[in-house]
C-alpha cells in the first residue's frame, strides 16, 4: 500500500493531483493491476486520496498531505541557533573586467584604410 501511495505523490503536481493509470501505478510499484485497485481503495477509504473518475479520460486521484504522518509531526523542535553568516559583512564585489573594458576604442582599432 504504502508503494502505491508513493507512487501516487511522486506523480502528483503541487495541489496534490495525478492521473495516472492503474497499469502505470501497477509497473512503477511491481504488483499486478488488481492488487494496485485493492491499495488505491483502502487508500480512499482512510482518507488519503479522493478518486475523481472522469468519463472518457483517466481517473484523478486527489491526494491530502495533511493526513500523512510527516517527519516534522514526530520530530522534537528544533532550537534556533544564530550562525555566524548572519552577522558577517556581505562579502566584497571583486568584479572582473569585461572583454569590451580591455579591448580599446573600437573607433581607433577598427578604421578601414583604402590603402591597404
Amino acid at each position: 500500500m504504502k508503494f502505491v501511495l508513493m507512487s501516487l505523490c511522486d506523480q502528483a503536481n503541487d495541489v496534490g493531483q495525478c492521473f495516472p493509470s492503474v497499469a502505470t501505478i501497477a509497473k512503477r510499484c511491481s504488483m499486478s493491476e488488481r492488487a494496485v485497485q485493492g491499495h488505491i481503495k483502502t487508500l480512499e477509504e482512510m482518507g488519503y486520496l479522493v478518486r475523481k473518475e472522469r468519463v472518457g479520460h483517466s481517473t484523478l486521484y486527489c491526494l491530502d498531505p495533511r493526513r500523512f504522518c510527516t517527519p516534522a509531526d514526530s520530530a522534537p523542535p528544533q532550537k534556533l541557533r544564530h550562525t555566524p553568516a548572519e552577522s558577517a559583512p556581505p562579502p566584497p564585489q571583486n568584479l572582473h573586467p569585461t572583454p569590451a573594458e580591455s579591448a580599446g576604442d573600437p573607433r581607433r582599432i577598427c578604421t578601414h584604410r583604402p590603402d591597404r
